[in-house]
C-alpha cells in the first residue's frame, strides 16, 4: 500500500437494475476532498485495481459514492464490485481528476449510460455556485439508475432524458445553444464521443472547450520498435513492437506509477524530453497530445526511433 491509499469500509450498498452503489466512508480520519469529475481506484479483493467517478456532490463531507454497472462481458472488475458486501473494508487511491470543471459562461454536460456519473458532481456544483448548465442522460429508460434522484435533485429543471428505446438522439438536439462561450463536458462509449465532438466541430460558433471522459480503453496499436532513454540514468531500453514502455522498464527494476494500464486514468503520465510520442491514451487533453510534452506509458508509444522520458 503506498502513502496515497486510503482504507474504508463500505456503509451502505443498494443494486438498481444492474448497477450497484456503494457508499465508501473512511475506517480511521477524515477522507481528502475531491473536485467534480474526480475518480478513486477502488482495489478489489482479487487483486484488481478499476478506477471508478464520485458521483456525489463534493461538499458531502465524510462520503465517497460510486456506482458501478455491471459487465458480464468485462476482465471482471464489475463483477467483483457487485460481489462486495455492506461492511466490507477495501482499499482505495486518493481522488485524481483528469476531467476538472473549468469555468464558462454555459456548460452543457453529456452523459450515456454509467458515463453519466461524474457529471452528476459536476451538476451538484454548478448549482450550488449558481451557474448555468444543461445535462443530458442518455440510457434506457429501464435501466437509467440515476433517473430518480436526478428527478428529486435540486437541479432537476436543468436535466434533458433521452430513451434509447426511442432512438439516439440527435446531436443538433443535444448541442442546441451550445457557443463560444460554451464548455461540452461528455462521457461515454468512445463511439459516442467521438460522433458527438465532429459534431461540435463543425458547429457554426465552436464551443468553447471540448472535455470527455471514456470508460472503454483504446485500440492500442502496436507500431514499430523503437529505443526509450531513461534520461535519469542515461540508460537506454529497447521498446518490442509486442511489449509496453512500462512492462519493458518493470523488467529492468524501475518502479512505474499506474493504474488502469489503459490509458484512461493518467495516473502514469510522464514528461517527454525528447522524440515524438505516439499517443494512444483517451485522458490527455488534444493540446497536451500536440506539445508532445507528456505521455502515458502504459499505452502509448513513439513516432520517432527514439524517446527520452523523465524517468
Amino acid at each position: 500500500m503506498d502513502s496515497t491509499s486510503l482504507t474504508v469500509t463500505i456503509v451502505d450498498k443498494q443494486v438498481i437494475g444492474d448497477v450497484a452503489f456503494l457508499d465508501l466512508a473512511p475506517t480511521v480520519g477524515r477522507l481528502p476532498i475531491f473536485t467534480p469529475g474526480a475518480h478513486i481506484d477502488l482495489h478489489l479483493p482479487s487483486g484488481l485495481t478499476r478506477q471508478y467517478s464520485l458521483w456525489n456532490a463534493p461538499e458531502e463531507a465524510g462520503l465517497y459514492r460510486i456506482a458501478v454497472r455491471l459487465d458480464r462481458q468485462g476482465r471482471g472488475g464489475s463483477a467483483g464490485v457487485h460481489a462486495l458486501a455492506p461492511g466490507t473494508t477495501v482499499t482505495i487511491g486518493a481522488p485524481r481528476n483528469a476531467f476538472a470543471l473549468e469555468r464558462a459562461e454555459m456548460v452543457v454536460l453529456i452523459g450515456a449510460g454509467i458515463g453519466i456519473t461524474p457529471l452528476l458532481s459536476m451538476a451538484a456544483e454548478l448549482h450550488r455556485t449558481c451557474r448555468p448548465f444543461r445535462l443530458h442522460y442518455i440510457d434506457r429508460v429501464g435501466k437509467a439508475a440515476f433517473r430518480t434522484m436526478i428527478q428529486q435533485a435540486p437541479w432537476a429543471a436543468a436535466c434533458r432524458f433521452h430513451d434509447t428505446a426511442a432512438g439516439r438522439p440527435n446531436a443538433v438536439t443535444l448541442l442546441a445553444g451550445c457557443g463560444a462561450d460554451t464548455r461540452l463536458y461528455l462521457c461515454g462509449p468512445a463511439g459516442f464521443m467521438t460522433d458527438l465532438r465532429q459534431a461540435a466541430g463543425a458547429l457554426p460558433i465552436a464551443p468553447l472547450g471540448i472535455h470527455e471522459e471514456c470508460f472503454t480503453p483504446p485500440a492500442v496499436v502496436a507500431g514499430d520498435t523503437f529505443t526509450l532513454v531513461t534520461a535519469r540514468d542515461g540508460r537506454r531500453h529497447l521498446i518490442p513492437a509486442d511489449r509496453t514502455i512500462v512492462d519493458v522498464l518493470r523488467t529492468a527494476g524501475y518502479d512505474i506509477t499506474t493504474s488502469c494500464e489503459q490509458g484512461i486514468c493518467g495516473a502514469c503520465t510522464t514528461p517527454v524530453l525528447s522524440g515524438t510520442p505516439l499517443h494512444q491514451d483517451l485522458v490527455l487533453t488534444d493540446v497536451e497530445h500536440a506539445s508532445n510534452l507528456v505521455m502515458t506509458p502504459c499505452c502509448s508509444r513513439s513516432q520517432s526511433p527514439e524517446l527520452v522520458l523523465d524517468l
